[in-house]
């Protein structure tokens, strides 16, 4: 992230902001003072007594999304950390797998027989 360079200037009902920010957060002040505006309009329209109370409703309208949107992150994140773990306990359970197979013994003789490499194995499903 750039160090702040410059002023970005919005207006919320009539109420004139100014951030100090770098220029490639300018969209996303921009974006999220729009949001609010529009949302307080709407809160507006349903009968919020003031602009102040309008933006108020708007801004923690705003959060609770966001806090929605951070709650399935991290859920998306551990089933992500879980899948994962699966994935490096298949292959490591593959491994041993064909370690084994590959160890086996053909008999009393002790010759070792060379078996096919599991991770060489076509597990798709034959077509019809």
């Amino acid at each position: 992230m750039s160090e702040p360079k410059e002023f970005i200037h919005f207006t919320i009902f009539g109420q004139e902001f100014r951030i100090r920010s770098g220029t490639d957060t300018e969209d996303r002040i921009l974006r999220v003072a729009r949001m609010v505006e529009r949302r307080g309009k709407e809160h507006r329209a349903r009968g919020a007594n003031s602009d102040v109370r309008a933006a108020l409703m708007a801004a923690y309208e705003l959060g609770f999304e966001l806090d929605e949107l951070n709650e399935a992150l991290s859920d998306a994140r551990s089933q992500h950390q879980t899948i994962d773990s699966t994935r490096e306990a298949m292959d490591r359970l593959l491994s041993r797998l064909d370690k084994e197979l590959t160890d086996e013994d053909d008999g009393p003789g002790g010759r070792a027989r060379k078996k096919k490499n599991t991770s060489q194995l076509d597990l798709t499903e034959p077509e019809n």
